[in-house]
């Protein structure tokens, strides 16, 4: 039996991680809308700095502006958050993984700019990296704000939108 509990485990314990080594930040746990959320494990729901967004809130985009990074596997909010300038790390590794790359969406090749976390430790490393990075995207962050502020949590719809316009001329 393959599940990918393990791999969503292993995203709960770099988070805490990750909240307990950086206490200033606040980590942001996005739930699917369409995830039905049992329940997270103490060490993390219990941290002051991790907060744990369900459902399909209107804030996200403000979110996105103001983050150092986002990690993730098998979502669209990636493609959002890289669209929106903000560093995207995907983590996707195991068995099931290995199986089923073939038929998802295929944000590990290149391409997509963001960088492929093959295991526990390198999700938590890369993620570091943007965390300890502050003074390098510090710039680059505030001149998203100003531009992306407003934005409505449709620019992955606006993205496909232009696109197809540009296909279709």
């Amino acid at each position: 039996y393959r599940s990918w509990g393990d791999l969503r485990d292993s995203f709960h314990r770099v988070i805490c991680q990750l909240a307990i080594k950086n206490p200033d930040f606040i980590f942001y746990i996005k739930c699917h809308p369409q995830q039905i959320v049992s329940k997270f494990p103490d060490s993390l729901s219990s941290l002051a700095n991790v907060r744990i967004i369900k459902g399909a809130p209107k804030g996200i985009p403000s979110l996105l502006s103001q983050s150092v990074v986002v990690i993730g596997f098998q979502t669209t909010a990636l493609l959002e958050a890289s669209l929106a300038g903000v560093p995207v790390v995907y983590g996707a590794w195991g068995d099931l993984f290995d199986v089923v790359k073939p038929y998802l969406l295929p944000w590990h090749e290149s391409g997509f700019g963001f960088s492929w976390a093959r295991s526990e430790y390198e999700l938590e490393k890369s993620a570091l990296n943007f965390i300890n990075d502050d003074s390098e995207n510090k710039e680059d962050r505030d001149r998203l704000k100003e531009y992306f502020y407003k934005s409505n949590g449709n620019v992955t719809a606006r993205f496909l939108k232009e696109i197809k316009a540009v296909v279709e001329e």
